[in-house]
Parts: C-alpha cells; structure tokens; sequence
C-alpha cells in the first residue's frame, strides 16, 4: 500500500525534476523521491535542466516539481528560472537547494517564487517542503474549479 502524500489525488502519480551536479547528492535525492512514490527525471547541470524545462508541452512532459542545486556547471538553477521567464515559460514550484545560502541568493529565489533549502539538510525535511509546497498547489487548483 502505497502512502499518500499531500497534493496528491489517489491514482495521480507527480512528476518530479531534480537537477544536481553532484551525482551522489542526485542519486540520493532520486532515491528519496522514488520512495515516496514520485515519478524522477534527472538533470546533471544547468543547461541540461534548461532543455528539460523548455521542452515541456503537454501533461505527459510537464513536471510538477522542480528539485534544484543553486550552483551547478554552465548555468546556474537561478539562471535557468531567470531564463524560462524572460521567454515567458511557466516554472513547476520550485525548491532550490545550496551550499551557499547567502542573503541575496534566498532573496532572488523568493522574487522568481521559489523556496531555499541549506545544505545540508534533512531529506525528511525536503519532503515536508515537497509536501507543503504540493499541499498549496492543490489547494490553489481546487479553488479555481
């Protein structure tokens, strides 16, 4: 039996993108997310989790959780957000993970309407963030119909 989650409607199976460069944290945070019953695509640097993002179409390629290291190889998780909106895409919710939490990176994030989590940290507490961040999505969407 599976558990459900928050955000979650029975027989609905999230789509999840986690882009980390670090392949253990990566292979960690796919792991984690697997086991909660989350559908896991990965990115391994900046402009990988660009194309990603930008080639989304339909609800079968739409993801509907990002999962993000702040600094990575080319481009930046900050960068790519900045990008996909100047090209007026829409961004699943976003959680940026960094080693480098300084005051201007948790400010920039919550401007592109992301949350920040420090390393390092709990994976319990990541899903609890999941949890709460899909909890007021699904609350926004059953509003609006």
């Amino acid at each position: 039996m599976t558990e459900k989650r928050a955000g979650m409607n029975p027989g609905e199976t999230l789509r999840v993108l986690v882009a980390e460069d670090n392949k253990e944290m990566r292979r960690l945070l796919v792991w984690a997310l697997k086991k909660k019953g989350f559908q896991v695509t990965e990115a391994c640097n900046g402009p990988d989790l660009m194309y990603r993002l930008s080639t989304q179409a339909g609800p079968r390629t739409r993801y509907d959780l990002l999962v993000s290291d702040v600094r990575m190889p080319h481009m930046t998780g900050l960068e790519v957000m900045q990008g996909l909106q100047r090209m007026m895409r829409l961004l699943p919710p976003t959680i940026l993970i960094t080693a480098f939490g300084d005051d201007q990176i948790h400010r920039t994030a919550r401007q592109l309407g992301a949350a920040v989590i420090d390393k390092p940290f709990e994976l319990d507490d990541l899903i609890d963030k999941i949890e709460e961040i899909l909890s007021r999505r699904e609350a926004t969407t059953s509003d609006t119909h």
